[in-house]
């Protein structure tokens, strides 16, 4: 059985990135799409080899919606 997980990281300058690991095919990208729309503009998301992994690269230089 798969862990399904969400690793949400914020360097030092705010930007933001999240890693979805461990979704069955393309799941990944509608766990995700909640908390891109929140967080700001998406500037890149990039599926990996393995397609159960998704990561993607987020610009929030705009404020968090709620």
């Amino acid at each position: 059985m798969k862990i399904e997980k969400l690793i949400i990281e914020i360097d030092t300058k705010g930007a933001i990135s999240i890693k979805a690991e461990g979704f069955e095919g393309k799941k990944c990208l509608s766990v995700t799409e909640d908390l891109e729309k929140k967080l700001g503009t998406v500037i890149t998301k990039k599926i990996t080899k393995n397609t159960n992994n998704i990561i993607t690269k987020i610009d929030n230089s705009q404020s968090i919606k709620s």
